[in-house]
């Protein structure tokens, strides 16, 4: 009986997390989110909303501030979409690094 009880009560909190992600709107809230999971070994209960997430964000480049002043955003982001099968360009980081190049010229 205490194993129904806990394979219930797994079902019961995947749930609610399933519930929840619909809630965490923003690409770098949904990014964190599943890194989260990764690292704690729990992103294969939730594989389809991970290929979901990350399908959105790959297919809307038209709203990416959240990522072009942000090397962390950035990072993640290339990062879950490259472990994920994701064609994803270097050329990302390429605004990062001539802002390094021009603040290191200032300095100069």
């Amino acid at each position: 009986m205490a194993l129904d009880d806990q394979m219930n009560k797994e079902k019961e909190l995947k749930g609610k997390v399933k519930t929840t992600i619909k809630y965490v709107t923003e690409p770098i809230d949904q990014l964190e989110l599943i890194d989260n999971w990764q690292r704690l070994g729990l992103a294969y209960h939730f594989q389809t909303e991970i290929r979901n997430i990350l399908h959105g964000i790959y297919n809307n480049n038209k709203d990416d501030n959240w990522r072009k002043e942000n090397v962390y955003a950035a990072s993640l982001e290339f990062r879950l979409l490259r472990q994920h099968g994701y064609n994803v360009s270097q050329g990302t980081f390429h605004q990062f690094t001539c802002f390094v190049v021009h603040m290191h010229d200032l300095d100069t």
